[in-house]
């Protein structure tokens, strides 16, 4: 009787620490720079996130603590005085805009007071 001949071994089943996918999203890497991180391409990370929800709940969970850090240190710094990010913070989270609309909602010119030549 002839002998078996071994199976092949293919690729290893990927494994994914989703602590360290959180960890990767918490500082502030995209989906493609996770894969990269944890040392897959980026067809095989994608595939497995698409069947796999952990690994999006993963993500998503990380990119929430990374806005809340960086929210953090932002409100403080405009609480101390930096001017700068009280204006990015009233623009982007409060919802400021800097042009000037009349009542029909057109934008209005801008005019600049200086003397022109």
């Amino acid at each position: 009787m002839a002998k078996k001949k071994p199976a092949k071994p293919g690729r290893k089943a990927a494994k994914f620490d989703y602590a360290k996918i959180e960890q990767f999203a918490g500082l502030g890497l995209d989906r493609v720079e996770i894969g990269k991180a944890l040392g897959y391409g980026q067809t095989t990370f994608f595939k497995h996130k698409r069947n796999d929800p952990k690994i999006e709940e993963a993500i998503l969970n990380g990119r929430a603590k990374f806005k809340i850090n960086l929210s953090t240190i932002l409100y403080q710094q405009a609480k101390n005085g930096n001017v700068s990010a009280a204006i990015w913070l009233d623009k982007t989270r409060c919802g400021m805009r800097e042009t000037i609309e009349d009542s029909n909602k057109q934008p209005l010119p801008l005019v600049s007071f200086r003397d022109e030549p």
